[in-house]
């Protein structure tokens, strides 16, 4: 790289991050900057598609436009699923088993960790607690 080469590309950084100094300083004083619109933009109103009343519902279809008819969405007051749902009490149905040390330390492993398998009992008709 030629000495020339090296001055323009150091000349070109200094003035970039001089330029980056200037921008950051003009934000800190005007935050909402490039937050808004410089000038007042024409509104646009799309037009509107034609409509008509009938008995059962009918796409309307146009040149570039399709309108759907009116859907009504409605709801019943339903149970919900988890008060149908029975509530399942656990309960032991083995005898203990050892599966492994309790305590682990630098010294080495010390008692005995011990566990039993839980059965579950369905209760017919009663709603599960929180």
């Amino acid at each position: 790289m030629t000495n020339r080469t090296k001055t323009v590309l150091t000349a070109a950084s200094l003035a970039l991050g001089a330029a980056g100094v200037v921008f950051v300083g003009y934000l800190s004083a005007n935050p909402l900057a490039f937050t808004h619109a410089a000038r007042d933009l024409p509104s646009y109103t799309a037009p509107s598609p034609a409509s008509r009343v009938v008995d059962r519902p009918t796409a309307i279809e146009t040149e570039d436009t399709l309108a759907l008819p009116d859907v009504t969405i409605s709801s019943s007051a339903a149970r919900s699923e988890r008060s149908q749902r029975q509530a399942t009490t656990l309960k032991p149905c083995s005898e203990w088993t050892e599966i492994g040390a309790l305590y682990i330390t630098t010294a080495g492993a010390t008692g005995v960790r011990q566990v039993r398998r839980l059965c579950s009992e369905t209760t017919a008709g009663a709603i599960p607690s929180k």
